[in-house]
């Protein structure tokens, strides 16, 4: 969980009876509760379950398990609007590889977001794409139902039907994201080069820095401000939706001192030294 003080929760998504999904902020001295948009594209009801993201505190899942109804709903910006990664979108059948079966967990993978698992009744099914395709995980784990999977330590426990617990060891993964070392053999490394990648002011002061990418790479990326000692301090997804695209980021909460600014994207990393004032 990136934020362990904002708890979602809710029954599922249904005009009648009024089933909601709910986002709850805990503030020091009073809680803000925010009722999330609906999905209209489908006529759904309650949830089968209910996932958050390690990193991006605004994006969470629901999933359902209607059959010919979309099964993995997915939020980007804390709850205002949906989308449907399991490719039905208000057909019966997916377009992207996913099954038309009952689901009951997912899991973004700590160690590379891109990286989704989801837990069916006919066993664990994978998207390496950040869910634009779905395959069935041929891992190891039996085709039986994937109740649910946690992260443990440095070990993913996932729990299946008829009393099954599997585990899946991780610390070489760990201390890879910690190192920032790129596990792809396909991915090229990050390069610092003020023509892709600008940030200003610089150094930042004021609590607020304008990141300007402008390689051609469309899609999800992460923005990763990188301590000296290797150490994440914190990270925003965003979806990039064209060539030449700004954000703001808050830095108010990084202490002083130097950083590596890296964006993570599919493909390539992009880093820019940054000093934080």
């Amino acid at each position: 969980m990136a934020n362990d003080s904002i708890i979602w929760g809710g029954a599922g998504m249904f005009n009648s009876p009024d089933l909601r999904i709910f986002r709850f902020k805990d503030y020091a001295d009073s809680i803000s509760v925010f009722e999330t948009s609906m999905y209209n594209t489908a006529e759904l009801g309650f949830i089968s379950g209910m996932a958050t993201h390690p990193k991006d505190e605004n994006t969470a899942f629901v999933l359902f398990s209607f059959k010919e109804k979309p099964k993995i709903l997915r939020t980007t910006n804390g709850g205002k609007s949906w989308d449907d990664i399991s490719g039905f979108h208000g057909n019966d059948t997916s377009n992207n590889g996913f099954p038309d079966v009952m689901v009951h967990s997912l899991l973004v993978l700590p160690t590379d977001s891109f990286t989704l698992w989801a837990g069916t009744e006919i066993g664990l099914f994978e998207s390496a794409d950040d869910g634009q395709t779905w395959h069935y995980a041929n891992n190891g784990l039996p085709s039986v139902s994937v109740f649910d999977m946690k992260v443990i330590d440095n070990q993913i426990v996932v729990a299946t039907h008829g009393r099954g617990i599997w585990t899946l060891d991780l610390p070489s993964l760990i201390q890879q994201e910690s190192e920032q070392v790129i596990d792809k053999q396909d991915k090229q490394p990050a390069i610092d080069n003020s023509k892709e990648l600008m940030v200003y002011p610089n150094p930042v002061n004021g609590g607020v820095a304008n990141v300007v990418m402008k390689f051609a790479e469309k899609g999800r990326a992460e923005v990763r401000m990188v301590g000296i000692d290797g150490k994440i301090y914190s990270t925003w997804v965003l979806n990039k939706d064209k060539a030449d695209f700004e954000t703001e980021i808050n830095t108010s909460q990084l202490k002083k001192g130097n950083y590596l600014l890296t964006v993570v994207t599919k493909k390539r990393d992009y880093s820019q030294h940054v000093i934080i004032k």
